[in-house]
């Protein structure tokens, strides 16, 4: 399995990613380890039958989400994210597996982590859905995200597990990917394909331009030519007229 990173985009995508993983760690330092000289949520790793259960049900009410979501919304003008559609397209599953792992560990210790454990569940949901930009022009999209935090904010209340909630976290987003990827969710808006049927390769644009250039150049040379013509017609017309 290979992956090459030829695309800006994705680049941009894991590199956000390392800063957002460095954003949590400090985060997580000042809010959790120094207070409390522990690593809350973290370590020790202790896994038990009621932690499977906790898994079942985060990893489980998250997918029903975001299938309900699908469902119930109008279009997917509503959903569309360039950036998912990006790794729909760009990321193999597999790697998709470890992206959205490193993803979901980062939101996870800097949401769940440290600002919940700060402020309380429903300031840290609150604040999940706020960073989520992209989706200021989509109510429907935010009310999801806040849908998803509040829900692993209680997986966390729970089970008291950042990994749980990490394990929870990256399988929806790979599950949504997965869906995409094999046309279970139809994930292109409408503009988009009135776009791309619109669309004309640059080559081909060029071509067209370097076309019509050349046919404004003969038109001009027929014009100069017939206007050069002219005197030479008008004593052949003045000596037969005589």
């Amino acid at each position: 399995m290979r992956m090459t990173f030829r695309n800006t985009s994705t680049l941009s995508l894991i590199l956000s990613t390392v800063i957002v993983l460095a954003l949590a760690s400090a985060a997580y330092y000042l809010l959790v380890i120094l207070p409390n000289e522990s690593w809350t949520g973290l370590f020790p790793i202790v896994f038990q039958w009621i932690d499977l259960l906790f898994l079942l049900i985060g990893g489980g009410s998250l997918a029903l989400l975001m299938m309900l979501f699908v469902r119930l919304v109008p279009s997917a003008d509503y959903f569309y994210s360039d950036s998912v559609r990006l790794l729909a397209d760009k990321l193999p599953l597999g790697w998709g597996a470890v992206f959205f792992l490193l993803n979901a560990f980062a939101e996870e210790v800097l949401f769940r982590g440290a600002i919940q454990e700060w402020l309380g569940l429903i300031p840290a949901a609150l604040i999940f859905t706020v960073v989520h930009v992209a989706y200021y022009k989509k109510p429907l999209m935010l009310l999801y995200v806040l849908g998803t935090g509040l829900l692993l904010g209680l997986v966390y209340l729970c089970s008291g597990s950042l990994w749980i909630c990490t394990l929870s976290h990256a399988f929806v987003n790979w599950l949504t990917i997965w869906m995409i990827k094999r046309g279970a969710i139809a994930y292109r808006p409408s503009e988009t394909k009135i776009d791309e049927a619109k669309e004309e390769d640059p080559a081909d644009e060029l071509v067209k331009e370097q076309s019509s250039e050349q046919a404004r150049q003969t038109a001009l040379d027929d014009t100069a030519n017939e206007d050069a013509a002219l005197p030479d017609e008008a004593p052949e017309k003045t000596a037969d007229s005589e």
